[in-house]
């Protein structure tokens, strides 16, 4: 998970079943403004994943098709 976003992870819930998961110090090492989360902004990259505590897994396809339309309104592309 390191290796795709970047750097140390860091996760927040966007639903009961997934979490996102980001770089946490994509802010203080300068990466570009990926999307809106709330109030604040995801620097770099991120993926969604599936929350099956205390493991992660996959989501299911309604979900990527959820996921997928919520962030691309959110995008800064």
């Amino acid at each position: 998970m390191q290796n795709i976003v970047g750097g140390y992870i860091e996760t927040v819930s966007v639903s009961d079943t997934a979490v996102l998961v980001y770089n946490e110090e994509g802010k203080i090492n300068g990466l570009p403004p990926n999307c809106w989360f709330g109030n604040d902004i995801i620097m770099g990259t991120f993926f969604i994943i599936g929350d099956d505590a205390p493991e992660f897994c996959s989501i299911s396809e309604p979900d990527i098709y959820k996921f997928t339309q919520m962030f691309l309104q959110r995008s800064f592309l």
